[in-house]
């Protein structure tokens, strides 16, 4: 009886030990697969950060071209705007 237990017991005891190993295989297998997943989504924030970078200085160079007075000049004269300088300047304030 007593050989029946004990035989009994290293069977408990080797499909313990065999359960546990497994669940930290599968915990193991799966912090890799999050660990690899938010590496993509790093990447594909980054990529998306560069082309919003590249992207502002796109708007910016656009946005001081079209400030330069040359490009306003020729604006109003395709648009047959003339406009001429004031002999007797004056200042205007406008409040809000």
């Amino acid at each position: 009886m007593k050989e029946k237990r004990n035989n009994s017991f290293m069977t408990f005891k080797t499909l313990l030990i065999m359960v546990l190993i497994s669940v930290l295989g599968l915990v193991y297998v799966w912090q890799h697969v999050v660990i690899t997943k938010l590496g993509y989504e790093i990447r594909k924030n980054e990529v998306a950060y560069n082309e919003l970078v590249d992207e502002r200085a796109r708007l910016l160079s656009t946005v001081a071209r079209m400030e330069a007075p040359s490009n306003i000049n020729m604006l109003l004269a395709s648009l047959n705007v003339d406009l001429k300088i004031s002999k007797d300047p004056k200042v205007v304030r406008v409040k809000m």
